[in-house]
């Protein structure tokens, strides 16, 4: 089994500036000159017959996170042919294989408008910007724009891997083990990071340049045509499919979740090496990759270096964690579960990075935040319905034709969505497109027509894009459908003033802290001719501790529900709850209402 070929498959492109491809151009197997150990390369192209649809792209880069957009896409097979062992001095043993072998095909999607450069048709959705911004930039597309993108990709791609095969070569080379299987197992991890180095260069530098290199071609073409010259050509609006099914949408999974500042943590189960660890794991819209704790891992018994994919080099992490600079820069290590289960259903995410999720300090029991974090990497490839209770609860859809009835069929609307690296999803209200859904099961079997919508007409004071981060999850049902592009929303949002921009004007700053064993909620300062003012007058002093809001404990809550509770989010008025010496010098509890200012 050794000996046979290793393959992988992925999606990439790499552009290329100085060589193009003409429709059905095929590069023969070619030959280059023999490495340190005599690997060689060989690569053919072919364009394919097959149209680009949606479900083609979720099977071959089930890991994109804008899968709508992709209006041509590079299939690639790489293959390691002949891998074996060979004996050297010593009673050593070395590694040897025979070549590389890589076969790319490219798909292109029926959407792509015009035949040759800019057609009349398709100068409609050009912008003339000279980048893309919009959405619809993104999804702008042409026959002939794409078929050369192709084939900048798959020339580009030959090269990068042509660099990659002399790098491998002088790696299994020096590979120098006491047994055969040492030996093989070397060869194994040598190609398996040469493989991870390829597609980090194509995930973080290649893609971009050549996705750069086709807009540039388009703005060319237009600007020879005279479309660009002092107009811009209409841009069109995006669509949002919101026509039902013909069949009953599939519900996976579900779980029940818990809040975690303005977030949603669940359940989940890993399975490594037949033993599963039982872990609580926060959803977060803003880690790019899904993220366990070491912690957690040594509480559960296992080593973190265990489930660690040995070869490949840490990746920098990001999450909402570490937006104040606490997990910046910081690097997490690749590690592999034999399977994830949420709510009984397998996840399709093996890949997480082993870093560091704790946020509070010591005492364990009042805890962290979670054992881990679940990231885009999760949101691309389910749909994703959170619903803040009570009781809260997560659940997941299956992405084939996916038309949401909101839990207790809460009336909602649809909005294109995209997602950008180290950020939350973004809406773009400009060219969103609504679909009401009433929750009367009698229409829900009619197609719903979709119009261009702005976020103004909804809420005036949000911005041109919003991100459904911290600030949108926990206020209302909604339903991350990543797959097709798009985000569900319940109707409550439109409501003048359930989403706030203002902040904590009451002049009341507090801040949890510890004493002793004990999570406190401090008071840091009261501002004067503030509302916190009457607080002072009632005898609330900085460092002096909050023990309920709202009738609530104080313990109850985390700074981000705190501080929406200060800007006037639940209602202009809150009561705060502390204690004092009475007259016969008992502890007593005072409360005292206060009102707070809300522009």
């Amino acid at each position: 089994m050794m000996g046979k070929m290793f393959r992988f498959t992925a999606l990439v492109g790499f552009v290329f500036f100085g060589v193009l491809y003409s429709p059905g151009f095929s590069q023969a197997s070619q030959d280059d000159e023999a490495s340190r150990n005599g690997l060689s390369f060989r690569s053919d192209y072919q364009q394919a017959k097959e149209p680009l649809i949606l479900e083609r792209v979720w099977s071959m880069a089930p890991s994109e996170w804008n899968p709508s957009e992709r209006l041509w896409i590079l299939a690639r097979n790489t293959e390691l042919s002949g891998l074996t062992s060979r004996p050297l001095k010593d009673d050593r043993f070395g590694v040897s294989a025979d070549y590389i072998r890589s076969e790319s095909r490219s798909y292109f999607s029926s959407e792509l408008v015009g035949q040759a450069g800019l057609s009349d048709e398709g100068l409609q959705g050009f912008s003339c910007r000279a980048k893309p911004t919009t959405f619809e930039d993104f999804r702008f597309g042409t026959v002939e724009g794409a078929r050369l993108a192709a084939g900048w990709a798959s020339k580009a791609w030959d090269e990068a891997q042509n660099l990659e095969k002399d790098l491998i070569a002088v790696k299994l080379s020096k590979i120098n083990e006491k047994t055969k299987v040492a030996a093989l197992a070397r060869g194994l991890v040598e190609w398996e990071s040469a493989r991870h180095r390829l597609e980090k260069q194509w995930r973080e530098h290649i893609l971009p340049r050549v996705k750069d290199r086709e807009w540039k071609t388009y703005l060319e073409w237009a600007n020879k045509a005279g479309v660009c010259k002092g107009q811009k050509a209409s841009a069109r609006v995006s669509k949002v499919e919101t026509s039902p099914p013909d069949h009953e949408v599939l519900l996976l999974a579900r779980g029940p979740a818990r809040r975690w500042n303005g977030l949603f943590s669940v359940r989940l189960a890993l399975d490594i090496g037949g033993r599963k660890l039982n872990g609580k794991f926060l959803i977060d819209s803003k880690a790019d990759v899904s993220l366990v704790s070491p912690n957690f891992l040594s509480s559960q018994g296992i080593p973190p270096f265990f489930v660690e994919t040995s070869g490949l080099p840490p990746e920098p992490i990001v999450w909402s964690g570490g937006r104040e600079g606490a997990h910046q820069g910081r690097l997490g290590r690749h590690a592999r579960f034999d399977s994830v289960e949420l709510g009984g259903y397998s996840l399709p995410l093996r890949e997480f990075l082993v870093a560091d999720t704790e946020i509070f300090s010591p005492p364990e029991n009042v805890s962290t935040c979670c054992d881990g974090v679940l990231g885009k990497d999760f949101l691309a490839q389910n749909v994703v319905e959170l619903y803040p209770g009570a009781p809260a609860e997560v659940r997941l859809w299956s992405r084939h034709d996916f038309r949401p009835m909101l839990k207790q069929h809460e009336p909602s609307f649809a909005l294109a969505v995209r997602a950008v690296p180290g950020e939350a999803p973004q809406v773009e209200c400009a060219s969103g497109a609504m679909g009401l859904n009433t929750g009367n099961q009698a229409e829900g079997k009619k197609s719903i027509k979709a119009g261009p919508m702005s976020c103004g007409q909804w809420q005036s004071e949000l911005p041109a894009q919003l991100e459904l981060g911290m600030a949108v999850l926990s206020l209302a049902p909604i339903i991350f459908d990543l797959p097709h592009g798009r985000v569900w929303l319940s109707e409550k949002l439109k409501t003048p003033g359930f989403i706030r921009s203002d902040r904590n004007q009451s002049g009341l700053k507090l801040k949890y802290d510890y004493q002793g064993s004990d999570r406190v909620l401090l008071v840091v300062a009261l501002a004067k001719n503030s509302p916190a003012a009457a607080l002072a007058k009632e005898g609330l002093h900085p460092g002096m501790v909050i023990t309920e809001i709202d009738g609530k404990s104080s313990d109850e809550f985390d700074l981000w529900d705190i501080e929406r509770k200060l800007s006037g989010d639940s209602g202009e008025q809150m009561t705060l709850a502390w204690e004092k010496k009475g007259p016969d010098k008992k502890i007593q509890k005072k409360l005292v209402p206060f009102r707070l200012i809300v522009k």
